[in-house]
């Protein structure tokens, strides 16, 4: 059974009571285990059914997002105005600023954002702007829920089966192949088929330029004429009897 928590729809800034999502015993157990997230070892490996709860949980957190409503943020900077008199501004310039500052302040948690007003008003002796605002929330302790949530995708991402590219790609495989084709056979072997003469776009394979890989195979076959051919096999001669 889950704690009944209420969060707020910035659209509308209407309040809406929802509960925390439910658990397997497992994985609740996993998500408050100090030993697993206060050392460097590897995360367990999520099971179906946990899995499929870590799920369904981080969709209810997403479809449920915790925030500070305007009218809460209104407040907030009605506060910040009557702390700092001397900072008044005209009616279009003050509606501008609360403006602003529910735009930019709504997806803070309400009581980190709390915290964080009453936190920068006692050091700032200036009205503090929206990002002295944001960096002093930012360095207060998350909220359980943002903590859920985090270790959750955590254990998510550590289930997943590890993709491992191939470090090889078609030109490194046809270097390996050519390396391998200009080696000596080794005794007993069978003889390996003969391999194709390269093409232009064997080089162009390996980076060269379209006029670097003409240059090469002009290269290859000016070298080919210039290798002397091997001698034929005499034919055996029959002694006479």
């Amino acid at each position: 059974m889950g704690n009944d928590l209420t969060t707020t729809d910035q659209r509308t800034d209407l309040a809406t009571q929802w509960s925390e999502p439910s658990l397997t015993p497992r994985l609740s157990e996993l998500l408050a285990a100090k030993s697993i997230w206060e050392t460097d070892g590897a995360l367990p490996v999520l099971g179906g059914d946990d899995r499929a709860a870590a799920e369904r949980a981080l969709a209810v957190y997403a479809e449920h997002p915790r925030g500070t409503s305007s009218t809460r943020i209104g407040e907030m900077v009605g506060t910040l105005a009557a702390s700092y008199p001397n900072g008044r501004l005209s009616d279009a310039e003050a509606k501008l600023r609360l403006k602003v500052y529910k735009a930019s302040l709504k997806d803070i948690d309400l009581d980190i954002l709390t915290h964080a007003v009453a936190k920068v008003v006692l050091g700032s002796k200036f009205f503090p702007t929206v990002a002295e605002i944001r960096e002093t929330a930012g360095r207060l302790p998350a909220p359980a829920r943002t903590v859920r949530a985090w270790r959750l995708r955590q254990l998510l991402q550590a289930s997943e089966p590890a993709v491992i590219e191939d470090p090889i790609g078609p030109a490194d495989e046809r270097r390996v192949e050519k390396t391998l084709a200009s080696l000596p056979a080794r005794a007993g072997a069978t003889a390996a088929p003969p391999r194709p003469e390269p093409t232009a776009d064997d080089y162009l394979a390996l980076g060269l330029t379209e006029d670097e890989a003409t240059a090469a195979l002009a290269e290859r076959e000016r070298m080919l004429k210039r290798r002397p051919r091997p001698a034929a096999s005499e034919p055996a001669i029959e002694k006479a009897a």
